[in-house]
């Protein structure tokens, strides 16, 4: 989701301001001149314009033009967007990026950023919110455990007059603006890369199987199966990890590949087989999502499908910024990032022969 162009044209002007390419008292080009520079409409530096008034980096003259401001900009208090959070929302590590790119693009707008964990209970609580909304935050970044548990809360922020934007799963329940990683491509990427290995007994290992997100990894696995001409469905599919029947499985010649959920879960796996005999990758290639910053810790590093955490964030919070500039409602958009393919040890192609 990129900049409105306003935004982009109030960036450079004050970028020119603080270089003191632009020097107090300085008389601006007409608006005519600067649409020409920019290359907008007069209606969009009339509204960057405003936004610098405002702001006390610029005056107006009537009948004059527009100035630097002599005295500097303005105080003007914080605009504030709210990050709702649960126990179960991420791994540390990974959420640290994720609100990284979320505080680069809101201090690009003008906002700041409060969070509220909510510790003790995978749904997020309408205490939290409520707290929030006492304190005029005017828009909501939301990674939830299970948004099909939160749609009160979520009405809740609709009827305040407040737009949110999902964080990296959503409910087919209840359309709603959300961001996260292309988990129906990193689920063909990983799927053909282990097919290209010579894999063609391989199966998809959930954990959370009720959340968006592993559903539409699991839908793309089924996608490059189907196109293999090779068995999917139920019989390709453990919405939770098996240990005994991943044993048995791969002991009757039946299992050489998993494609997990996750990093977290790979890792695991990778990390309990070899105790119950099951060499990896000798008897079992082993594919993640995520590329986690943890897991070069992995006893084998993880062949992984990688999402760009810092990227995640980043578009969440441009996506809400967006909305909170769109008068009235707007129908609620999907924004995927980019996934990518890393090959590590923990798979490998079959022996031939």
């Amino acid at each position: 989701m990129s900049q409105p162009k306003y935004e982009q044209v109030r960036e450079q002007l004050l970028l020119r301001i603080s270089r003191g390419e632009l020097r107090p008292g300085e008389k601006l080009k007409c608006e005519a001149q600067l649409a020409e520079e920019f290359g907008v409409s007069a209606i969009t530096i009339r509204k960057a314009l405003s936004l610098l008034v405002e702001s006390g980096h610029i005056r107006r003259a009537r009948g004059s033009g527009s100035y630097v401001s002599d005295a500097g900009p303005k105080a003007t208090p914080s605009r504030l967007v709210a990050m709702m959070l649960t126990q179960e929302s991420y791994p540390a590590l990974s959420l640290t990026r994720i609100i990284s790119g979320i505080q680069r693009a809101l201090t690009r707008g003008g906002y700041s950023l409060l969070i509220d964990w909510n510790s003790a209970n995978p749904k997020i609580s309408r205490e939290g919110i409520e707290r929030m909304l006492s304190q005029q935050v005017e828009g909501f970044l939301i990674y939830p455990f299970d948004p099909a548990r939160n749609r009160e809360e979520l009405d809740l922020i609709l009827s305040n007059g407040r737009p949110y934007v999902l964080i990296d799963r959503h409910d087919y329940g209840k359309p709603s603006p959300y961001v996260g990683p292309n988990n129906y491509d990193g689920g063909l990427l990983a799927t053909r890369a282990l097919l290209e290995m010579g894999h063609r007994k391989i199966r998809f290992c959930g954990s959370l199987f009720f959340l968006s997100s592993e559903q539409e990894r699991y839908a793309g696995f089924c996608h490059a199966m189907r196109q293999a001409g090779l068995p999917y469905g139920p019989q390709t599919l453990m919405e939770r990890p098996d240990y005994d029947e991943i044993v048995r499985l791969v002991r009757a010649g039946e299992l050489t590949a998993l494609f997990c959920c996750s990093d977290r879960l790979a890792g695991k796996l990778v990390h309990d087989l070899p105790a119950r005999g099951v060499r990896i990758p000798e008897d079992l290639s082993v594919f993640g999502f995520d590329d986690n910053i943890y897991t070069p810790d992995n006893p084998i590093p993880l062949s992984t499908v990688r999402q760009d955490f810092d990227l995640i964030g980043q578009r969440a919070a441009e996506l809400l910024l967006w909305r909170l500039a769109q008068p009235g409602d707007v129908p609620p958009q999907h924004v995927l990032t980019d996934v990518q393919l890393v090959l590590r040890q923990s798979a490998r192609p079959l022996p031939r022969g």
